[in-house]
Order: structure tokens, then sequence, then C-alpha cells
């Protein structure tokens, strides 16, 4: 009676770290569906964050907000953060390879808190604050004193519409 007992709550026990486990792969994952993207603007970055990009923005970092497509000194209000060194920070960040145009997929992927630009074009999916998700090109990168830093980011993005 008691093994029986043990086994059946062993079974259990099992069940519930697979689900667990399952549970962690899915975290951070974007779900597949198409999105309509608003119009395309720009935006330029003149003095790209200075210290190290670990993450989405705070308040000793501000950042962009994507709703007034401006920079903001409130890292609350910030959707992204761009170092200088080409490390842009999010609350999700993730690599694109849907191209820009008006609509996509959502690109299937684990958002990350950090992604380096490697090149002008680089596409990017961010994560914002309000749920909502905004596309972001690379456009120009223009060169800072220092060796691997830049002083100026230009870059298109898209926000995502919804109903």
């Amino acid at each position: 009676m008691l093994c029986r007992k043990y086994i059946h709550n062993s079974r259990k026990f099992v069940a519930a770290l697979a689900v667990a486990i399952a549970g962690c792969f899915t975290l951070g994952t974007a779900q597949a569906g198409t999105i309509n993207w608003g119009p395309a603007k720009s935006a330029t970055i003149n003095s790209p964050y200075g210290g190290v990009v670990i993450g989405a923005p705070d308040d000793s970092t501000g950042g962009f907000m994507f709703s007034k497509g401006q920079m903001t000194k409130f890292g609350s209000d910030a959707d992204m953060i761009i170092g200088n060194n080409g490390i842009i920070g999010a609350t999700g960040i993730a690599l694109s390879k849907k191209g820009f145009k008006s609509t996509s997929e959502l690109d299937r992927g684990n958002y990350l808190d950090v992604l380096r630009i490697k090149n002008e074009g680089d596409l990017f999916v961010i994560l914002l604050r309000n749920g909502k998700h905004a596309k972001i090109r690379i456009d120009k990168l223009t060169p800072g004193e220092a060796w691997f830093t830049y002083s100026k980011i230009t870059f298109s993005y898209r926000i995502e519409k919804r109903g």
C-alpha cells in the first residue's frame, strides 16, 4: 500500500517536473503570427550611452521611447537603450530575418536582454514595455573616436499595429 502511494506520488512529481521544464523552454519565446507594422519612421541617437548596457533601460541610463519617437531620460519610459559599443538593451530583443515590410510573420525565437549591432542593415524585433513589438533596421553607424564605438546611430523603425 505504501509502495503504491509512493509510485503514484512520484508519477505526479515527474509529470509536474516535465510541465515545469517545458514551461522554461517557452519563456521569452515570441508567438508566431502575422504582424501588421505601422509606417516606417526614422530616428538618430546622437550620443549613444557610454556605459555598459546589461539589459533594459533604467533611470540611470534613459533610452529611446518608441511611442514618442524620441529619447527620454526616464528609463522606466524607455523601450530600448543603445550603447556606443553597439549593444542594444531592451525588455526583449531578437534578431529578425523577416525583412522590413509593412506585414510580416513575427520572428519565432527567444528574446534576449541584449544583442550587438554587427552591420548596417541589421534587423531586430524589440518587445516594448506596453506589450507591442517594434522592428528596427540599422541604417547608419557613424564611428566614434575610440575603436569599436559609435558616435551616432541612425535607424528606421515600425511599431506593431493592433486593431
